[in-house]
């Protein structure tokens, strides 16, 4: 399984653990494997995300936000599939 947790400062995190907020958190981490990621730019989720899955930067999979325009509905359009990135998943 894979978690991605955006949008907040690790030491969230760490704070929780360290507090005893998050034991099944924590157990799943100290048995399977972590890693905190550099955010790509701009930060949001969906660039973000595709960076994880592609391993490449938003100028090369092109996914530049959540949003794209749908010029023929001339309407903003959550991005939900890869069909408007310039990268395939790995």
């Amino acid at each position: 399984m894979i978690v991605c947790v955006d949008g907040f400062d690790p030491e969230y995190l760490e704070r929780g653990l360290t507090d005893g907020l998050m034991p099944k958190c924590k157990r799943f981490l100290e048995t399977g494997f972590h890693v905190t990621a550099n955010a790509a730019m701009p930060t949001f989720t969906n660039p973000n995300n595709a960076s994880i899955i592609t391993g490449v930067p938003t100028a090369v999979h092109g996914i530049p936000g959540n949003l794209f325009l749908d010029r023929e509905r001339s309407r903003e359009t959550m991005i939900k599939t890869h069909h408007f990135s310039g990268a395939q998943p790995s």
